[in-house]
Order: C-alpha cells, then structure tokens, then sequence
C-alpha cells in the first residue's frame, strides 16, 4: 500500500509506486478526497493536477492494481496519529507493508511522521519503507536526463 496525497503522479509518487512493486505482487493507493489542504485550509489549496479519472488512468497504467479513495474531513483531520493508523490502516486497509514518502505526515496537526508510522504499524506486523528524498531527487534528474538526451536526438 501506498499512502500519500497523489494529486498529480508526479516523478515523488511513481518512486513511491516503484517500491511498492518491488516489494508486493500488489499495489494499492491509499489517498484521501477531497485533500487535506482543501478541508483545513482552502484559501492555501493549491489546484489539483490531475482529475480524479486522470489519476486513476494513470496508477493503472504504472501498474497500480487498486486505488482507495477515502473520505477526508474535519473528524479525520482530528484524529490523533494513533487513531488514524488503528482506524484506516490497520482495522480499515490491513496491508502487508506501507510505503510513503520521507516527508509524510499524519494525524491531527501533522503530529505524526514516519518514525511514528513505522512504531504503530511494527506493533501490528506490517512493514514500513520509506522512499527517501535522495531517492526522489535521483529519480527525478535520471528522468530530466533522459528526457533531455532523447530531445537531442
């Protein structure tokens, strides 16, 4: 399972997609709708960059095999991070691993971060991988690369 925000696949999220298929036979992207920022701060909500169909388009064509849209709101938004794991993840998703970005947050206030989501995920079994922002960053100017030495071409 991937678990982020995944409002517009950019080049961070297929890292993310990657990993979850190197370690699972299926993948599943768990995001929230409508996003955090549009409940708890819409004057700061930046616009989507992808349609909802647009997205699912694409998490099939990278091979995602579900995508889980859950409902966001200002309940959610007050869980704490130990009620948000217990209720989506673990009683809700029950994966085999998570996967999520180095700079994922959770949890009323964005108490939560992936040091905590690896403690309250490891007391249930579930595995926790991180995609750290060298990893992204790497991803990122390989495919800049790429592009730009197939254009020259």
């Amino acid at each position: 399972m991937c678990l982020g925000a995944f409002d517009g696949m950019h080049l961070g999220h297929q890292a993310l997609i990657r990993r979850g298929l190197s370690l699972a036979s299926r993948v599943a992207i768990v995001t929230f709708e409508p996003g955090p920022a549009d409940v708890l701060a819409p004057e700061r909500a930046l616009p989507r960059l992808q349609t909802p169909g647009q997205r699912e388009r694409v998490c099939r064509d990278l091979g995602v095999d579900d995508l889980v849209v859950l409902p966001f709101d200002r309940n959610v938004a007050a869980l704490s991070p130990q009620q948000f794991v217990q209720r989506f993840l673990i009683e809700q998703l029950g994966p085999a691993a998570a996967v999520v970005g180095y700079d994922f947050r959770f949890g009323a206030g964005r108490a939560g971060g992936t040091d905590d989501l690896r403690m309250l995920l490891a007391e249930a079994g579930i595995a926790v991988s991180v995609v750290d922002e060298v990893e992204l960053a790497t991803t990122s100017n390989s495919k800049s690369s790429n592009s730009k030495s197939s254009n020259s071409k």
